[in-house]
């Protein structure tokens, strides 16, 4: 796909404050709504669940899940 922009996040959540974690997701939400994909791995989802789409759990290297 020509043109296609996408970000790629590994843990951005990840020993960050709250505050900036908010904030982090601020900037994230208003990526997305630009039309940037993102590709985001997180262990917690407790700062991302508001900005998915998709969500697949990976256990030992196999898809578990997939919802949403």
């Amino acid at each position: 796909m020509c043109g296609t922009q996408v970000l790629l996040l590994d843990e951005p959540f990840e020993g960050v404050a709250p505050v900036l974690a908010r904030r982090l997701a601020e900037v994230i939400s208003g990526l997305k709504q630009e039309g940037l994909s993102i590709l985001l791995t997180e262990s917690d989802l407790s700062h991302s669940k508001e900005l998915l789409d998709s969500l697949y759990i990976i256990d030992r290297g196999e898809v578990r899940a997939g919802t949403l």
